[in-house]
């Protein structure tokens, strides 16, 4: 499943990319796929992620990465290295103002910093018994802001976030036993080649759908 999220997020990613027209030498352009560190609950045993508005993430993996040399050795290969986020993250109950940040090392030692200000999607699943006592709930949302490193030009970014927390209860209801949850996350980080505006409907749009696709493959593998 978690592949299958990924690899829907960076499609999103790579259509917001184009969306944004043709990119200048001196802007970041490409996408990293970045997952799997680690969420802290702390609204137990009633809900798991759906209803954090402050999030503290563990270092994330990074799973690939797509565009220019600026992240990637070659087409689809990441660099070595991980993706570092900010913590604590702070989120709006619904859209609004953020903050968070995350930081990539790429090709050549060159720190990526992305900054994250603005969410216009957001998507709280609340728990729900998916079958035979597992619980699990959602949350998923779009952000927008800029990426900075030492030689380039400020440049717009959008992140798309995808979080899922699973437990079990051996009694029925949808609370979470004592000691059972646990979450995973899956993101990709986009820097879309242009200067820091607002980013016109037509991209506000492929960030909508690249959420609404993890909405509807994450739901569907769940039941």
């Amino acid at each position: 499943m978690n592949k299958i999220l990924r690899n829907t997020a960076a499609a999103a990613a790579v259509g917001l990319s184009l969306a944004a027209g043709g990119a200048q030498a001196a802007f970041i352009n490409g996408s990293i796929g970045i997952s799997d560190g680690g969420i802290t609950l702390t609204a137990l045993p009633g809900a798991m992620v759906n209803t954090l508005t402050t999030m503290t993430l563990g270092v994330a993996a990074t799973a690939s990465c797509q565009g220019t040399a600026n992240f990637a050795t070659a087409p689809g290969i990441c660099a070595s290295g991980s993706a570092t986020p900010a913590s604590p993250f702070t989120l709006p109950v619904g859209t609004g103002p953020m903050t968070g940040s995350f930081t990539y090392t790429g090709v050549g030692g060159v720190v990526y910093t992305f900054n994250f200000g603005g969410v216009f999607l957001m998507d709280r699943t609340p728990n729900h018994d998916v079958g035979g006592g597992l619980i699990q709930d959602a949350l998923q949302f779009a952000a927008i802001g800029t990426v900075s490193a030492i030689g380039w030009q400020n440049t717009a970014a959008a992140l798309i976030f995808n979080a899922t927390g699973s437990c079990t209860n051996a009694t029925g209801g949808v609370t979470c036993d004592t000691n059972t949850a646990s979450s995973s996350w899956q993101g990709t980080l986009s820097a879309l080649g242009r200067n820091v505006t607002v980013p016109e409907p037509g991209s506000l749009a492929l960030l909508g759908l690249g959420l609404t696709g993890l909405a509807l493959v994450r739901r569907r593998t769940s039941k």
